[in-house]
């Protein structure tokens, strides 16, 4: 037994349920450990998985160092899980307690995971969601809806993976524009946002590769 390991566990899930300061430490030692390796953001992530014996605590793990595992390692870390999962159903909650977004290359897989273990009865979205999408485009752009409403509504609308994987790729680089829709951003951030004149060249670029594609705005 690691006892290292084992006190950064019971600390990490200490503060999850009681947010005790003097076991802050916990949640910087825990993203340490994910950042360093996948093996060794899985072998604590695990463990914190095993001994999380309330919902509350669970979810923090999946909101926390098992997202940040999926989102750093991609398919190497969701290898590792899934054969996990694939005999532990306390795994299987946890990652459909995970949030992931579309445009993440690893989204479609994620969510493959939650309908095999029964989560989602979709396996795609209905094909109407891109007409839906490029109506929201067009609203956008025509100064109906505000840049946040546009941010929020697309996050809402693209929540499955499409069966057209050249329209899914479309919109998943739409839904990644969106998240840099600021010009103003915190010097410490390597790269700047983009400006909004940009996002609006970009957002008239994905409306036409759509259009291309056959697809059109759904009517009002």
């Amino acid at each position: 037994m690691d006892v290292a390991l084992e006190n950064v566990a019971d600390a990490y899930l200490h503060y999850c349920e009681d947010q005790c300061d003097e076991d802050f430490w916990a949640t910087e030692e825990v993203d340490r450990r994910v950042s360093s390796s996948c093996q060794d953001g899985w072998a604590i992530t695990s463990l914190l998985l095993t001994k999380a014996d309330t919902d509350h605590a669970l979810g923090c793990v999946a909101a926390g160092p098992l997202e940040n595992l999926i989102c750093g390692y991609g398919d190497e870390a969701l290898d590792t899980i899934e054969r996990a999962a694939d005999r532990n159903s306390r795994i299987q909650l946890a990652l459909n307690l995970v949030c992931l977004e579309f445009y993440l290359n690893v989204f479609e897989r994620w969510y493959r995971l939650l309908h095999k273990y029964g989560f989602r009865e979709d396996r795609v979205a209905d094909p109407a969601v891109i007409g839906k999408a490029m109506s929201l485009i067009d609203s956008y752009l025509n100064e109906g809806i505000h840049v946040y409403d546009y941010h929020y509504s697309m996050t809402e609308l693209l929540d499955k993976p499409l069966a057209d994987k050249a329209a899914q790729r479309i919109l998943q680089r739409a839904a990644a524009d969106v998240e840099h829709k600021d010009a103003k951003r915190p010097p410490e951030y390597r790269e700047p946002y983009m400006t909004r004149a940009e996002l609006k060249d970009r957002v008239r670029q994905v409306l036409s590769e759509l259009e291309s594609l056959g697809y059109h705005a759904a009517p009002e």
